[in-house]
């Protein structure tokens, strides 16, 4: 219960930016549900999708029915491969599932005649990701292979208001892939879209430059700007718009070199 009350307590930037605006405003994004959750169990509910990447560790349930009738459950093996009774191996890790399953099918009704193939997937494999940088828990997790960048997240407890929603990074393999979570909140982007792999490391930079908007606008809030993205336009859409489509006047309170607060009264929409 302290460690809640202590989330809920003001950040310095909230501090700020609420005794500037004479009201309370929050970081928008940050009570995105976070709770660690035991996503190490491997047992799969509801249907593998057809673009699933199959990997070493993976289990599949072949049944066949005609000529033979069985039902085998198999893991991919450390080759990559499926071995089933009298029938050559099959390449399975790095493909698609469905691209698995159509060859797999084509070769056993190949094998045996008047034979139909049922393939799903029965469990999935373990992976190790490393989460470090502004988050509440670095650390090094261990979930599945159908987790996303949310998931492990979730596992590291959060990410601080310190840290940065807009400009993630995940390296793999020598790749860096920048994620924008404002994706995810906006609904723009499925989580699914964030899916990892083993042996990616998610790194959370600290917070980049932040504006606050306020008064009759969807949802007033402290929100994080993308590079090139400090047009009052850009600000007023990501705070949902204005509640009036007409009629509204916009006040710019901005800081001055000496750190005194400047009023741009009735400004521009195109203003920055």
């Amino acid at each position: 219960f302290a460690d809640e009350a202590e989330r809920r307590q003001p950040s310095p930037l909230e501090r700020q930016y609420s005794q500037r605006g004479g009201k309370r405003l929050e970081q928008f994004g940050y009570d995105l549900r976070t709770e660690r959750r035991q996503t190490t169990n491997n047992l799969l509910n509801g249907a593998v999708p057809d673009d699933y990447i199959l990997g070493i560790g993976d289990e599949l349930v072949v049944t066949l029915r005609g000529q033979v009738n069985s039902t085998t459950s198999v893991r991919v093996d450390r080759e990559g491969r499926i071995v089933l009774p009298n029938m050559v191996p099959v390449a399975a890790a790095g493909r698609r599932f469905g691209e698995f399953r159509d060859e797999l099918t084509a070769q056993a009704q190949a094998a045996f005649i008047q034979t139909n193939v049922f393939v799903s997937v029965g469990s999935i494999r373990a992976i190790g990701v490393l989460v470090t940088g502004e988050v509440r828990a670095p650390g090094r997790y261990t979930l599945t292979s159908f987790s996303s960048l949310v998931d492990a997240l979730s596992q590291a407890d959060g990410i601080q208001k310190s840290g940065s929603l807009r400009s993630l990074k995940i390296l793999r393999g020598g790749q860096t892939l920048t994620v924008d979570l404002y994706e995810v909140l906006l609904g723009s982007r499925a989580m699914n879209d964030l899916r990892l792999q083993d042996g990616d490391q998610i790194v959370v930079p600290a917070i980049g430059e932040t504006v606050a908007i306020q008064g009759d606008v969807v949802r007033p809030g402290i929100y994080e700007l993308k590079a090139g993205q400090a047009g009052l336009s850009a600000v007023l859409e990501l705070a949902g718009g204005a509640q009036r489509a007409r009629g509204n006047r916009i006040d710019i309170l901005r800081l001055d070199k000496a750190g005194r607060n400047q009023l741009v009264q009735d400004a521009s929409v195109n203003a920055r």
